[in-house]
């Protein structure tokens, strides 16, 4: 977004925090512990509000059905998923099929005595399970899960703008606290775990459409 006062690096977060604690100049505040702050408010609110939303691809490989890396961002992006939303298996045509996501107790039950194209995905331990397993075929093919996730960071400039706000108010809280001020700490860290739960149930956690909603109106 263009135009905003949103930040755009930790050193710009860290001033608006100062700036609400009234402290840019009285150096009560040390910039280091506010960087911190700020930053494990950004691990908050992407682990909680799934904030930080991204895509890649698990490259498939033939027998296999256990992923620990992704075609871009290599094996930190599976080690820090919160949570995989969904996924669709693609070949080289540019075909999509969704996969259905279910539980790590069908693992070694559904689909996995015949090889074949992917249908089946869940995420467990850090670990991307893909069934069933693919056969050369399928690999010659180009074939390739696409995954669609949450994951967590500590970056401020990686949040979505409208969420950008939460680790800074997560930060003053605790500057607050420094300063002695539990009362008003307390307000404020409501006022951020309020945001972050209206986020979460606002975007996350949402109830399936029904029939009636796909219904043309006459």
């Amino acid at each position: 977004m263009a135009d905003t006062i949103i930040p755009t690096s930790l050193a710009t977060a860290r001033t608006q925090v100062l700036s609400l604690c009234n402290d840019a100049s009285v150096g009560f505040q040390d910039n280091t512990e506010i960087d911190n702050w700020i930053k494990e408010g950004c691990v908050d609110v992407s682990s909680k509000a799934l904030a930080y939303e991204n895509t890649d691809n698990a490259v498939l490989v033939a027998n296999q059905v256990i992923y620990t890396t992704l075609e871009t961002l290599g094996d930190a992006g599976v080690d820090n998923i919160v949570k995989v939303v969904g996924a669709a298996y693609t070949d080289s045509s540019g075909k999509y099929k969704g996969m259905v996501r279910v539980k790590p107790k069908v693992f070694g039950y559904l689909a996995t005595k015949q090889k074949g194209p992917s249908k089946y995905y869940f995420h467990w331990g850090k670990k991307i399970y893909i069934l069933p397993a693919p056969t050369s075929a399928e690999v010659a093919a180009g074939g390739k899960a696409v995954l669609f996730f949450s994951q967590v960071t500590d970056d401020i400039t990686k949040l979505a703008d409208w969420y950008q706000m939460l680790p800074i108010l997560f930060a003053f809280s605790r500057a607050l606290l420094k300063d002695g001020k539990v009362a008003s700490s307390n307000s404020i860290y409501s006022r951020y775990l309020n945001a972050v739960i209206f986020h979460r149930s606002d975007l996350h956690d949402l109830l399936p459409d029904s029939k009636k909603d796909f219904e043309v109106p006459d």
